[in-house]
């Protein structure tokens, strides 16, 4: 029998002395009382099995015990002698889930709690927890009119369009096994917008299913049926989702192994439920992790991964393109490595890959096609993180960080992997920095890439070199004052990127005014103030394009961009904000520089807790001097909202919405110089719907 000892105070303060009795008389030489409960409180039982309680010593004369369990008293049930109590329920005395049991000790008609314990019970089908989540809810978008001159003529002009989803969610639990089973359906009334119809346009079933997935669990082992995510190795297999199978197992405190089959294409609905159905379209993935320093999880870690996989031309549910056949096999290893205190970290992979595109006759059909050969290729990655300043003094009331990460990638020509997203002949290398000081945080980032690695000299090898700096700092806590409100929170950031082609290719047909060459540099400046309820915002940005492609060194860009913004709330249910901005382009090429205005606001109003109102009205002006023409956009919309309850909330929120919307769109063209109107151009449109959680 598992006991565990749990000492209670037989007597609490006022408990079991009566009020204002002199000191002497609440003196009891009564040995303290220490009950044992025989069960560990953490594991779920049945709710027949035995009670039993242990005492360190038999009761005395003129003393009797009460066992309550929840809010019933079981004592007359109770049997046992000397320093054993024993209570077997029957299957319907305890209720499921956890119940609190007090033990007291009687003595002359007084009771005196001595033991505060928890018992937990399995329910009517013998399972710690089993719980099922349905969920149900209908969506409805439509529009009730349209008009205007601008009013499209081939478009719906009324319609109402429905989605229901259906949906639920269980775990059950006994012991260590847990099984968890999820699964979502989706119907649309709209034809082109089911799930299907990119794949099967009229075919699409109109209620599908989405997505499920069953779980087993125990400890850390598992097995997995239905929609499945693997990254395993970032340029092997990463991020890769689909239905299918998987598991893992932990074998002793450092090994982990996990294996996955899964469909080649991302997939719904009711059929190739497993999706590994067609073997000519699947992946199947192994990896086998170690943690060397099973107490430190990452202190060093090694991981082995193996991919074998091809795929039909077959597009995901969601694509209407045309693929073609591929398949891959290859494996990957990644390291991961940190000191103790994780001031230093490094991770890194290396992968080889062996694909090719098999001759597909459907695709080829009487066409003569040369096999691509088969090639095998290799990718790597390493990254490291280095903590070189950590919360160090520069005076009492001043701490510096300072972390630095340096990464490097190289895809060889023609590597490819079914399982992970890499862009073949491409090598990057970027350092970045980031620190704070005090209440100012600086961030730096530079990094170079090219591509044509293998040197092939009648390709053209491209290059780019990137750099960003950001800081930001709010002024109140750098300068000293705290609280100054009229101190804003200051941003700065200044981007750069130069792209360039290294040199003219040989017998490449390429000429010098071929080479691309641009420098583009994006800087931004913002400052924002708050005080109580209003909110205060102005933004500057330049933006400044240079081509230095022979020919084309006159066909540069500079632009400008001051926007402000004001917000103001008064209360929780009212939200007002102004915005406006002012936009330059101008062109060198042709000596022609564009503006745009732009004025807006947005106003939200919570009439009641279930009513909300709310507007949105802009307008916005453009001018091109080399056309001659002035443009002017106004928008208006207006939606009003109302909540409701059909017969309980759910998650402490109304089970279902309706709306009505209004939203109107005048756009005009006029001569920069006196003249008519050149178009004037009205749309509106009534929409409402609604959505309705029944679960």
């Amino acid at each position: 029998m598992w006991c565990r000892p749990l000492p209670v105070l037989l007597l609490g303060v006022g408990l079991a002395i009566p009020v204002g009795a002199p000191l002497h008389a609440q003196q009891d030489s009564t040995p303290i009382l220490k009950v044992t409960a025989c069960w560990p409180s953490d594991r779920f039982r049945d709710a027949d099995e035995l009670i039993e309680l242990t005492l360190d010593r038999a009761l005395n004369a003129g003393e009797t015990l009460a066992l309550v369990i929840g809010t019933l008293d079981v004592t007359h049930l109770t049997d046992g002698n000397g320093t054993r109590v024993r209570y077997r329920p029957n299957k319907s005395a305890l209720g499921a889930g956890e119940s609190p049991i007090a033990v007291y000790v009687v003595r002359n008609a007084k009771w005196s709690q001595v033991a505060s314990l928890s018992i937990k019970v399995r329910n009517r089908l013998g399972l710690d927890e089993g719980r099922v989540l349905p969920t149900v809810d209908v969506n409805s978008a439509g529009q009730l009119a349209q008009g205007g001159n601008a009013a499209p003529t081939g478009g719906r002009e009324r319609y109402q369009d429905l989605t229901l989803r259906v949906g639920a969610e269980s775990n059950l639990t006994r012991d260590a096994w847990r099984i968890a089973l999820q699964a979502n359906t989706v119907g649309v009334s709209r034809e082109d917008q089911r799930l299907q119809y990119e794949t099967l346009q009229g075919g699409a079933p109109q209620l599908d299913l989405s997505d499920y997935k069953a779980e087993l669990t125990r400890g850390m082992s598992k097995v997995q049926i239905g929609n499945l995510s693997a990254s395993n190795q970032k340029m092997l297999l990463d991020g890769f989702s689909s239905r299918g199978i998987g598991g893992t197992v932990q074998v002793g405190p450092r090994a982990t192994v996990n294996a996955n089959v899964m469909n080649g294409t991302n997939a719904v609905g009711w059929s190739n439920a497993l999706g590994i159905s067609r073997s000519e379209h699947r992946l199947t993935s192994a990896a086998l992790s170690l943690e060397m320093i099973p107490s430190r999880p990452g202190g060093f870690h090694v991981a082995v991964t193996g991919l074998d996989g091809s795929v039909l031309p077959i597009a995901n549910f969601n694509q209407g393109s045309v693929t073609d056949a591929e398949q891959s096999t290859g494996y990957g290893g990644q390291l991961g490595l940190s000191n103790p205190s994780e001031r230093i970290k490094f991770t890194g992979g290396l992968a080889r890959s062996r694909f090719t595109n098999p001759v597909d006759r459907l695709v080829a059909g009487d066409s003569t096609i040369v096999a691509v050969q088969p090639v095998t290729r290799t990718a790597r990655y390493g990254e490291m993180t280095v903590q070189v300043l950590k919360e160090h003094r520069i005076r009492d009331s001043l701490r510096m960080d300072l972390s630095a990460v340096v990464r490097h990638e190289r895809v060889d020509p023609l590597y490819r992997s079914l399982g992970a997203s890499t862009q073949a002949d491409l090598q990057s290398n970027a350092v970045e920095l980031n620190g704070t000081i005090g209440a100012l945080a600086l961030a730096g980032r530079f990094g170079r890439t090219n591509d044509n690695l293998a040197g092939i000299a009648s390709i053209l090898t491209s290059r780019t070199n990137q750099s960003a700096l950001t800081a930001a700092m709010p002024l109140s806590a750098v300068i000293g004052l705290k609280g100054a409100w009229y101190l804003p929170q200051l941003a700065l950031s200044r981007e750069g990127t130069h792209q360039f082609g290294d040199g003219v290719p040989a017998n490449g047909e390429f000429a010098e005014s071929d080479i691309p060459g641009q420098a583009n540099v994006n800087t931004t400046a913002a400052l924002d103030w708050t005080r109580n309820t209003t909110t205060l915002n102005y933004r500057w940005n330049s933006s400044a394009q240079d081509n230095r492609q022979v020919g084309r060194e006159m066909a540069d860009i500079d632009g400008t961009v001051h926007a402000l913004s004001l917000g103001y709330a008064p209360t929780e249910a009212v939200n007002v904000s102004l915005e406006t901005s002012r936009e330059r382009q101008r062109f060198a090429e042709t000596d022609a520089t564009q503006q745009l205005h732009r004025i807006g606001a947005i106003a939200r109003w919570k009439v009641t807790p279930l009513t909300d109102l709310s507007t949105n009205i802009s307008r916005a002006s453009s001018e091109d001097p080399a056309a001659g023409v002035t443009s002017n956009n106004t928008e208006l919309q207006f939606e009003a909202s109302r909540a409701f309850t059909l017969y309980r909330m759910i998650d402490n929120q109304p089970q279902g919405r309706v709306f009505i919307r209004f939203a109107r769109v005048l756009a005009s063209q006029t001569p920069q110089f006196a003249g008519a109107i050149l178009s004037r151009d009205l749309r509106w449109t009534l929409n409402a719907g609604g959505s309705v959680r029944f679960y």
